[in-house]
């Protein structure tokens, strides 16, 4: 997921929820198309107010995230 980012209005790296979510997608569909397992799926969280990603359910813009993004992802 570390090449899949976009550059936000706010100049700052992020990335979009539905582009992660597809690539997932995509990685499992190769897999069953192929008759292999993935070996796993590693996902970082924190409890901190960091916002990384844009769009999801809640649907977070680019706006949203600005203040918030305390690293680049």
């Amino acid at each position: 997921m570390h090449g899949n980012t976009i550059k936000a209005p706010s100049g700052l790296k992020t990335r979009s929820f539905d582009s992660i979510r597809n690539e997932l997608r995509a990685f499992f569909d190769v897999h069953d198309q192929e008759g292999s397992y993935p070996g796993g799926l590693h996902l970082e969280m924190t409890g901190k107010n960091v916002t990384e990603c844009v769009g999801g359910s809640r649907t977070i813009t680019h706006t949203a995230t600005q203040g918030l993004m305390l690293r680049n992802p």
